[in-house]
């Protein structure tokens, strides 16, 4: 348990249509992280020491498809990522902080109450197309919807996660059998996020709507191929891709 499990689909070729299927499963795992706190309030230093704090990576169930007609290949990939494991957000601290004196505050409150999360399930859908058009050139794009697991009346602003929409293109240029150049841009068109009328407590002080920010970036690579020879005495030829 705890680790990734993967069972491909074997390929099927047919009037030169080639199809391949995979299906990737994820087991929930706990991860804790260990570390120093260091707890203020209006400037005043109360608290430094240990603190620890324990979160779920959920557990995940991938469905992927590829079909390659003549020079093109569409692919799909439907995701399904639990994240209803994350109920709540809950530090813990080397000595009790309810303990320590605060005049007109509680670093209890503040800092150590668990944080209500309720997180959702979430699903995403991933499209891409790739379309070699000639034996040099290769141009790619994609598009994936992804489904925030946040829910607006526990969302925060360490994370105001929303509903996206992903764009992406790109190209690859072979030179010769040993070395590829190509690039690539992606654009993550993040809805707003709405908080009126949500019930959300967190920021109750400051209703009304959050612009999540919008992703961008540009990204360029290369590739080569190097041959090794093995103890055995056999050549092997190995890829290599930077970013």
């Amino acid at each position: 348990a705890g680790h990734p499990s993967s069972w491909p689909v074997p390929p099927r070729w047919e009037r030169g249509i080639r199809q391949i299927c995979a299906v990737f499963d994820r087991h929930l795992q706990e991860l804790t992280l260990d570390g120093d706190a260091r707890l203020t309030y209006s400037g005043t230093p109360y608290y430094n020491s240990g603190a620890s704090v324990t979160v779920p990576i959920p557990a995940a169930l991938n469905l992927a498809a590829a079909y390659t007609f003549d020079r093109t290949t569409l692919e799909l990939v439907l995701e399904r990522t639990y994240w209803s494991a994350y109920k709540n957000l809950d530090f813990n601290y080397a000595s009790d902080i309810s303990a320590i004196p605060v005049v007109g505050a509680s670093l209890a409150a503040a800092f150590d109450d668990p944080k209500t999360k309720n997180w959702s399930d979430s699903d995403t859908i991933r499209l891409g197309i790739t379309h070699e058009l000639d034996s040099r050139w290769t141009l790619m794009a994609g598009f994936a919807y992804d489904k925030t697991p946040v829910p607006r009346k526990y969302a925060g602003y360490e994370l105001p996660d929303s509903d996206s929409k992903v764009y992406s293109f790109g190209a690859r240029y072979r030179y010769d059998d040993q070395l590829s150049i190509g690039a690539a841009f992606l654009y993550d068109d993040k809805e707003t996020l709405d908080l009126t009328g949500s019930g959300n407590t967190e920021v109750s002080r400051h209703p009304g709507q959050l612009e999540v920010h919008r992703y961008r970036r540009l990204s360029a690579h290369h590739g080569y191929r190097v041959q090794v020879l093995t103890p055995a005495g056999r050549t092997e030829t190995a890829k290599k891709r930077r970013p």
